[in-house]
């Protein structure tokens, strides 16, 4: 407490812990004359606490006072950590409406000589021991992951109780040890929660449930003692009979002789009958009957990898007819689907319509099941609604038939994870009739006939849509859709009980199916479908034999083929593309092979077409039709090179063999043949001639349309005895000219042979 013997407007808090939490529930008071105190603000670890102790509800941050002497409950300053060196700074004022102004009020509010801080209730670990221990401690992990039941009874609070006695264990004392168990008539609470184990039976392990006591059991016995035999076991030992359990019908197990359900053969019953498959002890007539579409009897277990998918994308909201479609809001806070009610007024139950990703051929779905979580908002307030009934799930087949599963109502819950089996036990046929599932409506009217197994696979084939339930109360405003997750190759065995031995068949299909059940047709062939006697559209593969094996699919009314495959071409594939060759009409995958001119490899694949070699058997014989110049041979494999090894040019041909050989090319003017060296490609040049193709005149020859004749230079008058090999001038000296420069420019005398400095300049003297 501070008292001070002068008044103080009091506007602002602060208080420090030492070396331990701050208090959980207190008061902080102010007096001005020390006898009589008022309350600022409460302060309490949550809402629950605020109400029982104080009577207001919780504020946490931020709170706008609805007046200047408003007192409130916070819960800001009541946490656990930090556990050391906890701060409060309070404003008095802050948020109040005459904050930045005055007010009588509000100053007498704040005035005081006295304060006072009340603690009502310590920090220690909090935890509920149910009278089996008398302290406990405070563990982070277990605040953090909420494992311990505080004494109001939430789980929180992280208290750990210590040293539990009346054989008690667990965070707050509420198992038994083992070899102790708590009878289910119990609370943790009581006096004498456990009580030991009688397991001394043979077949007990000495072990019990620590809820109830049962025994567990060793192989072969049951029964809370484990004093009784499983069935399909006897004796003192509880041994297995011959008589495969699952096979066999109940009870009979031990009999000397096996007495088989309806579908199973064998001595042991250990077998499914022709036609059926997967044997298990909770089916019925020990197998299932292979439906394979309708086209093959023989069938077994598919070993199926098990999967499972989810989406919140595509989604949209209609009614059980499909009427209408309405796209739905997302949350961005919590990523869930919200649709309101209003936007189907005159729908009362409204579905979920689920996109492309969950249709389709769903058989491989079949023994598994289709889980989601759904929120439903109701109006507050007293109001005369109830909860609805209706189907929880819709699956529409391509094949017309729309089937139902599950039509309970959910009590005022608000919300649900509902997980359907998708296995025909329980579904029902809903009537075309049915547009809407109304209140007034009785269960009767949209629960039709039972689904066979035929008709569900049937519907699983290829799956139009998946309608999931929305609706769950006649005052509701709102629909929320969590999650929906739809799995594929594990078997649900009732209740939420899941293995992974699956229901799913793998049949073997006559020809023109595929599928593992035979439910798509193979490789050229096309569906059509025929109405059955109960109005179902059945599909049966009919061949496309007009496409010469070549076409996956084709339309048996105008005779067209879908797209050539195989490398084939033509209306009904029946010619081999540019670049191949072979029969395409024998209806074989390999009718058509590459032509090799002389390989396939693309740089050396000399001619773009080619022939099979009329006349022949073989089918590999074939004959390239545009060989490239300088190739040839029925395969083009007859180049410019020659060897073994096809190490060198050929006669007529020079360069590197691995690169290729280019013709010699030697000019006919200047060359005695064409004929050159095969690595440098050098023509042999007639006399004058030179160059690489004899194509020039040699040196000390010019003027090539002349043949080359001798450069014949004017020793005195040029600069060398060479000339252009093309024009056959020579290189004249200054004051000579001409193609030979053997003549003197004007002003220029005296060239000869005899004299070096030839054609001098004239000297003109004037007189």
């Amino acid at each position: 407490m501070v008292n001070s013997t002068t008044l103080y407007q009091i506007v602002f808090f602060t208080m420090r812990a030492a070396i331990s939490p701050l208090p959980a529930a207190w008061v902080l008071e102010k007096s001005v004359d020390g006898r009589v105190y008022g309350a600022w603000q409460y302060f309490a670890s949550d809402d629950t606490e605020c109400r029982e102790r104080f009577g207001l509800p919780a504020y946490s941050t931020n709170h706008i006072f609805k007046s200047d002497t408003e007192v409130i409950c916070s819960t800001q300053f009541s946490s656990l950590e930090p556990l050391e060196n906890g701060e409060i700074n309070l404003s008095i004022i802050s948020g109040r409406p005459s904050e930045k102004s005055t007010s009588p009020e509000l100053q007498n509010f704040t005035l005081a000589r006295y304060v006072r801080i009340r603690l009502l209730r310590i920090q220690p670990a909090d935890a509920q021991c149910h009278g089996h221990a008398k302290s406990c401690i405070y563990d982070k992990l277990v605040d953090e992951q909420h494992l311990s039941i505080s004494i109001r009874g939430k789980m929180s609070g992280g208290g750990v109780c210590q040293n539990c006695t009346h054989f008690t264990t667990g965070i707050n004392c509420e198992r038994c040890l083992a070899g102790y168990y708590r009878p289910i008539d119990r609370l943790p609470n009581h006096s004498e929660p456990c009580i030991v184990c009688n397991c001394t039976a043979p077949g007990a392990t000495g072990e019990c449930n620590p809820i109830g006591g049962d025994c567990y059991c060793r192989a072969g016995f049951t029964g809370p003692g484990c004093t009784e035999c499983l069935p399909g076991h006897a004796g003192e030992k509880c041994s297995r009979c011959d008589c495969d359990a699952r096979g066999t019908l109940p009870g009979r197990e031990c009999d000397e002789k096996c007495s088989c359900k309806a579908h199973v053969v064998g001595e042991r019953c250990d077998s499914c009958a022709e036609g059926y498959f997967a044997l298990d002890e909770a089916h019925a007539d020990g197998c299932l009957k292979c439906y394979c579409s309708g086209v093959a009897t023989s069938c077994s277990v598919a070993q199926i990898e098990t999967s499972s998918y989810e989406t919140v994308l595509g989604w949209t909201v209609t009614d059980l007819g499909m009427s209408e479609q309405i796209v739905p809001t997302k949350d961005n806070e919590t990523g869930f689907l919200v649709f309101g009610m209003f936007e189907m007024p005159e729908t009362e139950a409204i579905y979920w319509k689920a996109p492309e990703g969950y249709l389709g051929n769903l058989l491989r779905s079949y023994g598994s099941w289709l889980k989601f979580k759904m929120q439903w908002i109701t109006v507050r307030g007293d109001t005369s609604g109830k909860p609805t009934v209706g189907p929880n799930l819709v699956l529409v087949g391509r094949n017309g038939m729309k089937i139902a599963y599950g039509e309970e109502s959910y009590d005022e819950i608000g919300e649900a994870m509902i997980e359907v089996p998708l296995k025909e036990d329980s579904w029902y046929h809903v009537p075309r009739t049915v547009k809407d599932i109304i209140t007034r409506l009785r269960r009767t009217e949209y629960h039709g006939d039972p689904v066979t197994r035929s008709q569900f696979m049937a519907v699983l084939t290829d799956v139009e849509a998946i309608l999931i339930r929305g609706t769950y109360h006649t005052d509701q405003v709102e629909s929320v859709m969590e999650q929906v997750q739809l799995f594929s190759g594990l078997h649900s065995t009732g209740g939420s009980t899941h293995s992974s031995s699956t229901v799913i068949e793998r049949c073997e299909c006559p020809e023109g199916y595929r599928g593992t059940s035979c439910e798509d047709c193979a490789f050229g062939y096309v569906r059509i479908y025929e109405t059955s006697v109960t109005h179902e559209r059945v599909g049966r593969c009919i061949p496309c034999s007009m496409c010469n094996g070549h076409a996956s699919s084709c339309d048996l009314e105008t005779g067209e083929c879908g797209s050539c495959l195989h490398n084939t071409v033509g209306t009904n594939c029946e010619r081999c593309l540019p670049g191949f060759y072979g029969n395409a009409t024998i209806g074989r995958h390999d009718d058509c092979r590459q032509c090799a001119c002389p390989l396939v490899d693309v740089s050396n694949n000399f001619s773009p077409h080619c022939q099979s070699r009329g006349g022949s058997s073989d089918l590999s014989e074939y004959v390239c039709t545009q060989c490239p110049d300088g190739y040839t041979g029925d395969h083009c494999e007859l180049g410019n090179t020659e060897g073994w090894r096809c190490e060198r040019c050929k006669t007529g041909y020079w360069g590197i063999p691995d690169d290729g050989c280019e013709p010699c090319s030697c000019a006919e003017l200047g060359a005695l043949e064409n004929v050159c060296d095969v690595t440098t490609g050098q023509c042999i040049c007639k006399p004058r001639y030179g160059g690489r193709r004899c194509d020039e005149c040699d040196v000390g020859y010019g003027n090539l349309d002349l043949d080359c004749p001798a450069c014949a230079c004017n020793v005195n008058g040029s600069e060398s005895l060479t000339c252009n090999v093309v024009s056959g001038q020579c290189e004249c000296n200054n004051g000579t000219e001409g193609i030979h420069c053997d003549q003197c420019q004007e002003g220029f005398f005296g060239l000869s042979e005899e004299q070096p400095d030839a054609c001098e300049v004239v000297a003109v003297f004037v007189l």
